[in-house]
């Protein structure tokens, strides 16, 4: 009996152990179990900063991605970048311009990334409703060209038998062309004047000029007559005047000293030559003021229409 137990005894000491969990992790194993459950784990990550972790195609393979905290990266860098980056990279971008058609222009603003717009003439459209537009060479030299065709004739050559000669020694101003602005005073003809009592009027040279009054008159004299300053009026028609100041009330009007008489914004009359001759006065709003009066405008007619800049020949329709 004593050597049947011995023989047991010596039989489980020669059998293999297969280890199992315990929560003392003591009991002893197999070589094959360790490298079996080594190949079930993940290699130890290795440490990083700024780092993102990604998969690859193999199994147990990963990979690291820089985070990156702006896009200095060009367009072939493959670092993620974080959410403040690209937001900081979208505000540098100009939102989408919106279509509007072929004839318009896009401008700077003063404010960043806000635009603005400009139209280029078309001469399909009105001169009035585009006298603030770009225009294009083409156009502006087929109106330059219409206008010197039609407003200077010749008066005389050396062949005067031969009026088909391409030479001129003599021009003259013909002053006839069917694309005239309504308007027919040219306020750039306004001298700037100053007289010692501090009374003067200066021209703006953009369509403008800005009366100061003095203590003695609140009126300031042009120097310049009616026939000058609206030199395509004519006696017997019959026009009205128009025009705006940065002041109300006060004297509303122009005077024509020549006649005596006013001539009050809005109202028509019918053209003398002692009213060609009289020599304009300019008003503020009375004594010691200034007002800047713009939108000048004399048409012929009895119905004032919305202004239009002088300007004898529009490059609209072209002949």
């Amino acid at each position: 009996m004593k050597v049947m137990k011995f023989l047991l005894c010596c039989l489980l000491l020669a059998l293999p152990v297969f280890a199992e969990e315990s929560e003392d992790r003591q009991t002893a194993t197999s070589l094959h179990y360790v490298s079996h459950e080594l190949d079930t784990r993940q290699d130890k990550l290795s440490t990083g900063t700024n780092a993102a972790l990604t998969y690859t195609n193999a199994a147990g393979g990963v990979q690291q991605r820089t985070v990156k905290e702006n896009l200095n990266g060009g367009t072939t860098d493959t670092s993620l970048p974080q959410v403040n980056a690209v937001n900081a990279g979208l505000n540098q971008k100009q939102n989408d311009i919106a279509p509007i058609d072929d004839h318009t222009a896009v401008t700077y603003t003063e404010d960043v990334g806000t635009i603005g717009q400009k139209g280029i003439y078309q001469d399909t459209g009105t001169y009035a409703a585009q006298s603030d537009n770009l225009i294009d060479a083409k156009t502006f030299n087929a109106a330059l060209k219409n206008a010197l065709d039609s407003e200077f004739v010749c008066a005389d050559r050396p062949d005067a038998h031969d009026p088909n000669t391409n030479l001129c020694w003599l021009w003259e101003i013909h002053n006839t062309t069917s694309n005239h602005t309504i308007n027919l005073f040219d306020i750039m003809r306004v001298p700037t004047v100053k007289y010692s009592t501090g009374c003067s009027i200066v021209n703006n040279n953009d369509g403008t000029i800005t009366v100061t009054t003095c203590s003695t008159s609140s009126a300031v004299e042009s120097g310049k007559t009616l026939s000058y300053l609206a030199p395509e009026l004519q006696v017997g028609h019959t026009y009205t005047l128009r025009f705006s100041r940065t002041v109300g009330g006060g004297e509303n009007y122009i005077y024509l000293r020549g006649v005596n008489t006013i001539w009050q914004n809005g109202a028509t009359k019918t053209i003398t030559q002692d009213m060609l001759d009289s020599k304009i006065l300019f008003y503020a709003n009375g004594l010691n003021t200034t007002s800047v009066i713009s939108k000048f405008q004399i048409e012929e007619g009895t119905q004032a229409t919305p202004y239009q800049p002088y300007n004898l020949y529009i490059p609209q329709n072209q002949q």
